[in-house]
């Protein structure tokens, strides 16, 4: 008989535990294998993980305005970090999905959160996303992925699309993002195109020209994951999946000539690892209305889940910014002066900041211990 969710032939229990277990990686692809498929993934009826218990919603982190004819930033942050309810000292880890205009990538941050349009989505022509917007209130890892340290939180950014204004607004929008994310996901829909792919890739590179790196440790940025959305067949083998993702990774990464092979390499030199994730279509209706989970063929939930693995399986060391964890507080210190040096096209030093910080907080506390020998000493006195 065939699923009664997406219509595939059903198989035994044995074949689709086949296509879950772990094969070694491909030559040439960087992304850990996942070793199982949760049971609730299966074809059938029941096939559907479950949502979240609390549903999250979407705040504004920050926008880019036109004012004179020049993008300025619009910067929400002190109250969306607010928003995220995350501990001020725990680890935080910044998801972002990035892409072209109008390849789902809001749909694509929906799916990884397991909540229905949490991410504004639509079937129309028009883009769903201004600025970069987040969800909230922030989940443990442990809690949205079900893998990564039990005492960091993870916060899921969806970017608004590339391509709509140029360039240079392009690389103000994703300068901060690059700074400060565990990993950065690049959404692209349909034929893989090279040049294409390549050249909307490049507005990583700008942004990170404009970020200094070295001493703190983190001379390096987060996990770079580039998704092919409706690029695999409904009942592709796994094996053959993963020696397509190799092949496409060997594609755009081994040329050795030309504009596009340099930029190439200095994502490979920029970021901690780069992966080639292939989905299928998640329904056939996709593109005339906005497909509840519910109703997405099951191939494309499961796939959903190996990519919520593999993005866990980054999420155990924490991120850093200068040196320094990146936690709640970091955040809403560090992120204020990030945007301003965007916006005033200067180079975003992250050494600097963090010392700028720790330089205050120091003075603070001398300033708090001054406050209160003094007040110790005027009741020693008075007595």
């Amino acid at each position: 008989g065939n699923c009664g969710r997406c219509g595939a032939p059903a198989r035994s229990p044995a074949a689709r535990l086949a296509v879950a277990h772990p094969r070694p990686a491909p030559r040439g692809s960087s992304l850990p294998r996942v070793a199982s498929i949760p049971s609730t993934l299966r074809c059938g009826p029941g096939a559907m993980a479950d949502p979240p218990a609390t549903p999250q919603r979407t705040v504004q982190l920050y926008s880019l305005v036109n004012r004179g004819g020049e993008a300025r930033i619009a910067d929400q942050s002190r109250s969306a970090i607010s928003a995220l309810r995350v501990p001020n000292d725990a680890s935080l880890h910044l998801v972002t999905v990035f892409g072209p205009a109008r390849c789902g990538k809001s749909f694509l941050c929906s799916a990884l959160a397991r909540q229905d349009n949490l991410f504004a989505s639509a079937s129309s022509d028009s883009p769903c996303t201004a600025g970069v917007d987040v969800a909230a209130p922030c989940r443990s890892v442990n809690e949205a992925f079900g893998a990564g340290a039990n005492d960091s939180y993870v916060c899921l950014a969806d970017c608004e699309g590339q391509g709509v204004e140029n360039k240079m607004y392009d690389t103000m929008l994703m300068t901060p993002l690059v700074s400060l994310s565990r990993v950065l996901i690049f959404c692209w829909r349909g034929m893989v195109n090279r040049n294409t792919i390549i050249d909307n890739l490049a507005a990583l590179n700008r942004a990170a020209a404009k970020i200094g790196r070295g001493a703190g440790g983190d001379s390096r940025f987060g996990h770079l994951f580039i998704v092919l959305r409706d690029n695999m067949g409904r009942e592709q083998p796994l094996m053959e999946v993963e020696a397509a993702e190799a092949n496409v990774y060997r594609m755009l990464f081994d040329e050795r000539d030309g504009a596009e092979a340099r930029e190439a390499s200095y994502l490979l030199d920029s970021f901690e690892t780069v992966n080639v994730f292939k989905l299928p279509r998640p329904h056939e209706d996709i593109d005339e209305r906005v497909v509840p989970r519910d109703e997405v063929r099951c191939v494309f939930r499961n796939r959903i889940e190996q990519l919520r693995a593999a993005i866990a399986a980054k999420l155990y060391s924490p991120p850093l910014f200068g040196g320094r964890p990146i936690t709640a507080r970091l955040l809403r210190e560090v992120l204020p002066k990030i945007l301003e040096c965007t916006e005033k096209n200067r180079t975003i030093m992250p050494d600097n900041i963090t010392r700028q910080l720790i330089r205050r907080e120091v003075e603070e506390a001398e300033a708090a211990a001054r406050a209160r020998y003094d007040e110790r000493a005027g009741s020693l006195a008075a007595d």
